[in-house]
């Protein structure tokens, strides 16, 4: 059961997430090593769609995690790649975080 009492601080759900100290991704830091990991490979390879997804994926989830720096330069980044290969339909979501 719970008790309203009374409107908080927190505006979103990621403010209000914060605020609790704790995320979906607690406990997930094996998973999480992975995603960096996909990105360096993408690069190897040469998958340049594939690094612009990998970005915008470790951008959202840095602003999840309220990381605003390294949130703002993965998704820059991913822009960026969207744009060099005419890839708009990525691009309002990438560009809306």
């Amino acid at each position: 059961m719970f008790e309203l009492v009374g409107a908080g601080a927190a505006r979103t759900r990621l403010q209000a997430a914060s605020a609790r100290g704790l995320t979906q991704f607690v406990g997930r830091d094996a998973e999480l090593a992975v995603l960096p990991q996909a990105l360096v490979l993408a690069a190897e390879l040469g998958m340049r769609p594939l690094q612009a997804h990998r970005h915008r994926g470790l951008g959202t989830l840095y602003l999840k995690t309220a990381q605003r720096e390294p949130a703002c330069a993965a998704l820059s980044a991913a822009i960026a790649l969207y744009r060099a290969m005419d890839m708009t339909f990525w691009l309002p979501q990438a560009e809306e975080r």
